[in-house]
């Protein structure tokens, strides 16, 4: 590998220089790109898949939901609005499951309350808890809209008007993010909302209410505990002896 790499740099080797090394070595300028490969593609993906999102992602708490329940008005975007963060949060969907939702994947309860079906992101179906607020917020975008069947969050249109199919993942992102700048969050903060934020949010919400590891991957539909561990990670250092001694000084 001598030329790619010397003691006074960063010990990284690129797509770009792996390339050369490799056309080098086989003697021809022409040789097949070993870079593109699909094997290659794909340990790139698995290598890069994650990297640097979870550890910047910002949460959105159940006080972030209601701010925005309180803070968004009622024209059709923000109907809607109002009815993804609150969905989003009280059955801790992924973005995709939460696009995913029909109107026939909703059961009401005799308490204001009810359940959602989702289908999740390993092909099964989970029944969720629908807050009172989830569900007063989706009956009333689902009332304005008149959406009786199908989808429930549809794409609306430049003109306002209602669309006949459902909204895209990367919408979810966009709401988010708009709410966040709504509700006064910080320009950092508000920069690393994404799809899950509601779901991490209610994570950490869920380990400051005293719920077991094991609840909040039951509640969240995580198989493993990494991800949920790592967010309650992030909670406990702020709830630290080091931060409780800082701020009280």
């Amino acid at each position: 590998m001598a030329g790619l790499w010397n003691p006074g740099q960063p010990a990284e080797i690129t797509g770009k220089s792996y390339r050369h090394f490799w056309q080098q070595n086989q003697g021809n300028p022409n040789a097949p790109d070993p870079t593109k490969s699909e094997d290659v593609k794909a340990a790139r993906r698995l290598i890069s898949r994650g990297r640097g999102n979870a550890s910047q992602r910002a949460p959105l708490h159940w006080k972030d939901v209601q701010a925005a329940l309180g803070a968004l008005g009622n024209s059709p975007r923000d109907l809607r609005a109002k009815a993804m963060i609150s969905v989003a949060y009280s059955t801790m969907a992924r973005r995709a499951e939460l696009v995913g939702i029909r109107v026939e994947d909703i059961t009401p309860g005799l308490d204001g309350d009810g359940t959602v079906t989702l289908r999740t992101k390993g092909g099964a179906i989970q029944e969720r808890y629908l807050a009172r607020e989830a569900r007063t917020a989706l009956e009333e975008w689902r009332r304005a809209m008149k959406i009786k069947k199908g989808p429930v969050f549809l794409a609306i249109t430049r003109d306002g008007s209602i669309g006949s199919k459902a909204i895209t993942s990367a919408e979810v992102a966009r709401t988010f993010k708009r709410i966040a700048k709504l509700i006064g969050l910080d320009a950092e903060a508000a920069g690393n909302i994404s799809g899950h934020s509601t779901r991490i949010g209610a994570a950490q919400d869920l380990t400051t209410a005293g719920a077991a590891l094991p609840e909040i991957m039951a509640a969240g539909g995580w198989r493993s505990p990494g991800m949920p561990a790592r967010y309650a990670r992030k909670l406990d250092a702020r709830r630290g002896a080091m931060r409780e001694w800082l701020t009280r000084r």
